[in-house]
């Protein structure tokens, strides 16, 4: 299993590729203003910065702009055994305010944190090495209002740093989407170079898992859409004027879907629809959502008592059965040596740390003492078995009804 941008580099395209860049349509905004040459930090930082400080500009939430930032840092805690660097993430996002020399800075070491989420703790380097100079920072500042004005052009946005649940394959695992405007898919770069077949092919990716996906809005999507800040160029093209062979191709040959099925089938199959009213998911939403492959889903979840039921051939899982089952289960061994961390035991934590400061606050020993036991108890300790369940559930139990609802929001 592949994420969209492995993928893409799997895929041996026809000359010029599925869709050539000069399909697109270019527009070159003229601000006047030029960027500095030099930039003292990797451009990936860089681009992670703009595309959060832009969110948080457009719409206020830095929890919600900065969020995989902080999933991050609480990953590295737990390797760590220390709550420092979610403490860090915390007060970087207090400084984060505006687009001021202190923010962008703030900003920038956030970004550092999201490689722990995305590719794991070898790629991570201390934040206190990000140290973007004066030069980085205008650059930042420029291109994130330049963004801003482009969605006061182009917008209002309806959908932001979305995923595609229901429309990953057993071929396209994972992926997320930057944008989408009312009836345009925008994908950002902040590249130096113009956009290319790789690009074009991402885009069209996103389009056609968007459609087999549970999101409708994806229904009203006529155009497909790039934005680069950095060259202050919109680049679009209309749908309809992709060869459904194409579309058909891709699909079926680069996300593998299955070409015998027709569309409304093929969605519905995808989004686990089931006879409950509960929504359901299947294998392949389990292994997108764990990083792993099906196979080890059957072979090293369902024994550990992933609760499931099957639909003729089909195991389908309860959203409410699977969070309480995470947070009973807390992880899963990997290897020889490592662990899977399941994602409910994250929420669990911080609902457990921020009911430890209300008691705190109220002077409430007893009760103190109480949460600080279930914590300890709770913590991962990966000399232990797994499958060990955790005796303390009374705070747990309270925060499984939240998380519900939490949970189904991501969905």
């Amino acid at each position: 299993m592949s994420s969209v941008t492995q993928r893409i580099k799997e895929v041996k395209q026809p000359r010029g590729g599925y869709i050539p860049p000069k399909s697109f349509s270019v527009y070159d905004y003229d601000d006047g203003l030029v960027l500095n040459e030099n930039e003292n930090i990797h451009a990936s930082l860089v681009g992670l910065s703009v595309d959060y400080l832009t969110r948080f500009m457009m719409f206020g939430n830095v929890e919600d702009s900065f969020k995989i930032s902080k999933l991050g840092a609480t990953t590295l805690d737990l390797f760590e055994r220390t709550k420092n660097n979610s403490q860090k993430a915390n007060r970087l996002m207090e400084l984060v305010v505006g687009l001021d020399d202190q923010s962008i800075i703030s900003a920038c070491k956030l970004s550092g944190f999201d490689v722990v989420y995305r590719a794991g703790i070898k790629g991570y380097k201390p934040i206190e090495e990000i140290n973007p100079d004066s030069d980085t920072i205008e650059n930042i500042r420029i291109m994130v209002n330049r963004s801003i004005r482009f969605f006061e052009d182009y917008g209002p946005v309806v959908l932001d740093g979305f995923t595609f649940e229901g429309g990953y394959t057993e071929t396209v695992s994972a992926g997320d989407g930057d944008f989408m405007t009312e009836n345009t898919l925008w994908d950002f770069k902040v590249s130096v170079k113009e956009i290319t077949n790789k690009h074009t092919l991402q885009l069209l990716m996103y389009y056609i898992m968007g459609i087999h996906s549970k999101h409708a809005e994806f229904k009203n999507v006529k155009f497909l859409g790039v934005y680069n800040p950095r060259l202050n160029k919109v680049y679009t093209l209309e749908i309809e004027k992709i060869p459904q062979s194409v579309i058909q191709e891709v699909g079926d040959e680069v996300i593998g879907y299955n070409p015998t099925n027709n569309q409304d089938q093929y969605s519905d199959e995808r989004r686990g629809v089931s006879d409950n009213a509960e929504e359901a998911l299947k294998l392949k939403d389990l292994a997108q959502r764990y990083g792993v492959s099906t196979s080890k889903i059957t072979k090293s979840f369902l024994p550990l008592g992933l609760p499931y039921y099957k639909k003729g051939n089909t195991y389908q899982i309860k959203v409410s059965e699977l969070i309480e089952w995470e947070a009973k289960q807390r992880y899963v061994p990997y290897g020889r040596n490592d662990i899977i961390i399941l994602p409910t035991y994250y929420v669990v934590l911080d609902k457990l740390n921020e009911s430890l400061v209300e008691a705190k606050a109220n002077n409430d020993r007893e009760r103190v003492k109480e949460i600080k036991r279930t914590i300890k108890k709770y913590r991962i300790d990966k000399s232990s078995n797994a499958g060990k369940v955790v005796g303390y559930f009374v705070a747990i139990i309270i925060v499984l009804i939240i998380m519900y609802f939490v949970f189904k929001t991501l969905l």
